[in-house]
């Protein structure tokens, strides 16, 4: 057998275990080129003909095997398993290449739920504390609110004053907001020892309620959508192993297409808010009826959402100012030419 014709043999018997042990039979020509191209040796060399014969067969059998291939075969196969380690303080065990994307994945995706699951309980507890504080709200105006805006207005009937159990309730909300708030209050406290201002006097009260709504604003708008697009990719990333572990169709190459899928889950789960508002004025249930975290976990799951929302406004702004249409990677060059 020909130095060069060896890697080619040991894919076709491969190929034909791996259709044996799915119940699919092949014809006799092609296990005849087969087995031809195994028992050849340098002094019994294929000919022209028996060349021939086995570059057919190797078709046929690639065509039967398909999606899996000789490659995938040998990454989700036990025999070629290599020593990894899953976690840094683990002892290095043999895992196939498939399973290795496996447990990398199934990590990283448990990783993105409780982190996802840890800021939204945190977001949820913010707000909740927050809507709590009835005085710092009803009985303040905004510091947006001039002056001149406050003066004119006549002055409402006065309102029962809160009884002692009110209070002790609105007290409680305080205390739990400021321990709420530990994560964060360390950074203006550090501005304010850094930058004294001995023109400003603080209100506690009024400091704490308004940075609490900072930072839930920003948790909010930022952080939650980019934390659902990356658990969307996740899901996506998952469901797509499932997959090919189970048609045997895996292979290296999947590894970075997955790596960039979560970066773009990412960037689409923020940038998705841009885009679609989640209230609707219809009365009819559409994509603007669904929430913003949806929205970004959708688009987390399938990028496509986003990218082909930015190809409708950018074909908008081409049809209402006029020019060429401009190429994107959602759109082939055959579709932008004129039909005749």
């Amino acid at each position: 057998m020909e130095p060069n014709s060896v890697p080619a043999c040991n894919d076709a018997a491969l190929l034909t275990t791996h259709l044996m042990q799915r119940g699919i039979s092949v014809s006799a020509e092609t296990s005849a080129a087969i087995e031809a191209a195994l028992t050849a040796d340098a002094a019994h060399p294929l000919d022209s003909a028996g060349r021939t014969k086995f570059s057919a067969a190797y078709s046929e059998l690639a065509r039967l095997a398909a999606p899996a291939t000789a490659d995938s075969l040998r990454a989700c196969s036990n025999e070629c398993a290599k020593p990894w380690k899953r976690w840094w303080w683990s002892d290095p065990k043999d895992y196939s290449l498939a399973e290795q994307a496996v447990l990398r994945h199934h990590t990283w995706g448990s990783i993105a739920l409780i982190v996802l699951l840890v800021v939204q309980i945190y977001w949820l507890i913010g707000a909740t504390l927050v809507s709590g504080i009835r005085r710092q709200q009803d009985n303040h105006p905004s510091p947006s609110t001039s002056a001149a805006q406050v003066s004119p207005t006549p002055a409402p009937a006065a309102e029962p004053t809160p009884g002692p159990e009110e209070e002790a309730r609105e007290d409680t909300h305080i205390w739990l907001l400021d321990v709420w708030s530990a994560v964060w209050r360390w950074l203006p406290d550090l501005y304010q020892r850094w930058f004294p201002d001995p023109s400003v006097q603080a209100n506690r009260r009024w400091e704490l309620y308004i940075g609490t709504k900072f930072v839930l604003q920003i948790i909010q708008t930022y952080l939650l959508p980019l934390l659902y697009g990356w658990v969307g990719s996740m899901a996506f990333v998952l469901r797509s192993l499932i997959l090919t572990v189970n048609n045997k169709s895996f292979h290296v190459g999947l590894n970075t297409e997955y790596r960039l899928r979560v970066y773009l889950g990412l960037l689409a789960g923020l940038v998705i808010g841009w885009f679609l508002s989640p209230k609707g004025s219809s009365g009819q249930f559409s994509v603007a009826d669904l929430t913003p975290a949806a929205v970004s976990f959708l688009a987390g799951y399938s990028v496509e959402i986003l990218f082909s929302t930015m190809d409708r406004i950018v074909a908008g702004f081409v049809a209402a100012f006029g020019g060429s249409t401009v190429q994107t990677p959602q759109t082939s060059r055959d579709s932008t030419r004129p039909r005749p």
